[in-house]
């Protein structure tokens, strides 16, 4: 998908959002379905997180890179917070 379409899809997204009335709208992460799909992402981030830090580390010999720390921390820790409040009830 070229960047022109992908720009055109998103206007074409948040046109539809702002045009919809709230009861047409239909928050899907409020449902029990939703939450524990949510869940679930959040389960992954936090899992790439880790998996990059140790895949990259192994491979470059970087245990001690800052650049790959910033990104790694932010992965793993937006991870455990969402998951802690997405925690399926």
């Amino acid at each position: 998908m070229s960047g022109i379409a992908f720009y055109k899809r998103f206007i074409t997204l948040i046109i539809l959002y702002v045009v919809m009335d709230e009861s047409d709208f239909e928050l899907e992460h409020h449902t029990s379905t939703g939450r524990k799909i949510l869940f679930v992402l959040w389960t992954l981030l936090f899992i790439s997180g880790v998996s990059l830090y140790l895949i990259w580390a192994a491979l470059y010999d970087a245990w001690f890179d800052v650049g790959l720390y910033s990104v790694t921390v932010s992965m793993i820790l937006l991870g455990l917070v969402e998951m802690y409040i997405n925690f399926p009830k």
